[in-house]
């Protein structure tokens, strides 16, 4: 009896799972193309197929949704960067596996990552958002850990001595540079190259500060 009363609940929950994902990925097109301001709700609607009451009973407001998509692709690099943090045998074997976690999400979903950027900038300028404190807070969580990383390595030798938060900034500002690179078409998106010259850019960069 109780599993008969569960299941509709679950396949409901499942479906309704199964559209905010594909809400989020054409958010993630329409977004990245065309920019937050020049989209509204109605194209996004269009493109999967869903009425704007059953889109607006997932996200009440375009910022909302865009919100959500943003959120949805931090919570993805959190974890595995997390899990990477936690398995390294070392900072710099960790510096590696972060560079990697952050040039995977955007070969994997590039749309993104002009997104992820115009977050980014605004976040690290202080910059007005119409967004919640939320958004503001998995930033600074993100940076956060790549500082903690930092410091890491500067007390196990593997970069000089120097400001935490100024490397921080150049480990950021050299992954972007680097992922950008790559997803403009002029190399060949590959992981594994993505990350390896992420990491030694910014290693390089940080020794020659000292």
């Amino acid at each position: 009896m109780s599993r008969a009363v569960k299941t509709p609940l679950r396949r409901k929950e499942l479906e309704r799972q199964a559209r905010r994902a594909l809400v989020i990925g054409a958010a993630e097109l329409a977004f990245a193309s065309a920019g937050f301001d020049r989209v509204s709700m109605a194209e996004i609607a269009q493109a999967v197929d869903l009425g704007m009451q059953a889109l607006y009973a997932l996200f009440p407001s375009k910022e909302a949704l865009y919100e959500a998509l943003l959120l949805d692709r931090l919570s993805v690099y959190r974890g595995r960067a997390d899990a990477v943090m936690r398995d390294a045998r070392d900072a710099v074997e960790a510096m590696r596996g972060v560079a990697r976690v952050f040039a995977e999400l955007f070969m994997t979903a590039p749309h993104f990552f002009p997104t992820y950027l115009r977050e980014q900038v605004n976040f690290a300028w202080g910059n007005a958002s119409s967004f919640s404190d939320e958004v503001r807070r998995a930033y600074r969580a993100e940076e956060a850990r790549l500082r903690k990383l930092i410091q890491r390595a500067i007390k196990e030798g593997a970069i000089p001595p120097g400001d935490a938060g100024l490397l921080t900034q150049l480990a950021l500002a050299t992954f972007h540079a680097t992922v950008s690179h790559y997803l403009s078409g002029e190399l060949r998106p590959d992981v594994e190259d993505c990350a390896t010259q992420a990491h030694q850019a910014f290693m390089g960069a940080a020794r020659a500060l000292s």
